[in-house]
């Protein structure tokens, strides 16, 4: 009878041991889960916010061209002989409503970015800045009443989680340089 009890022991001892062992490989497991989902997260992030900033410089671009082009067409009544003062007027009333869209779509842009935080994304500081100078109702405007840009060079912005880390640098046309790092950036 105490050999009987002895192998029940031993048994229960060895399915102990093989239930301890399977819980650290599930447990392993769940915490490789998790960190691919935290890197898919930040991919997925990464990838709304740079189609979002890149659409943001290529429609300013455009709408700066356009404001440009106008300012030129300003000027050159001076010179021209012909136009009057309606033209410049509407020209200044049309420059004024392409103005008042910059600004509301950068109030969209910033009004998106919020949005991806509250989903669970992480940006730097200067994400909800914008690449160009524009405030809640102004911006900052050069000789020809185009927005003026923060960087001459570039725009970076960049997104992060608990160890990984993803740096985006657009160019003055909207075009992204992506590079990510893993390390141990908040341990």
């Amino acid at each position: 009878m105490n050999e009987q009890g002895n192998s029940t022991f031993i048994m229960i001892l060895i399915l102990l041991m093989i239930s301890i062992a399977g819980s650290g490989l599930i447990s392993q497991h769940i915490s490789i889960i998790k960190k691919e989902r935290n890197r898919y997260l930040l991919a997925l992030c990464s990838k709304e916010l740079n189609g979002l900033t890149g659409q943001l410089i290529k429609d300013i671009n455009k709408t700066n061209r356009i404001i440009k082009l106008i300012s030129m067409g300003q000027w050159a009544s001076i010179i021209i002989p012909g136009f009057n003062i309606k033209t410049k007027v509407m020209a200044q009333k049309i420059k004024k409503v392409i103005a008042k869209k910059q600004i509301l779509d950068s109030q969209i842009y910033r009004k998106n970015i919020f949005q991806l935080q509250k989903k669970g994304c992480s940006f730097s500081l200067n994400t909800a800045m914008t690449p160009f100078k524009v405030y809640l109702t102004q911006a900052t405007r050069d000789n020809f009443f185009q927005l003026v840009r923060r960087s001459q060079k570039e725009w970076k912005i960049i997104h992060f989680n608990q160890d990984q880390l993803i740096k985006t640098s657009f160019t003055q046309e909207g075009k992204s340089v992506s590079r990510g790092r893993r390390d141990q950036l908040f341990y």
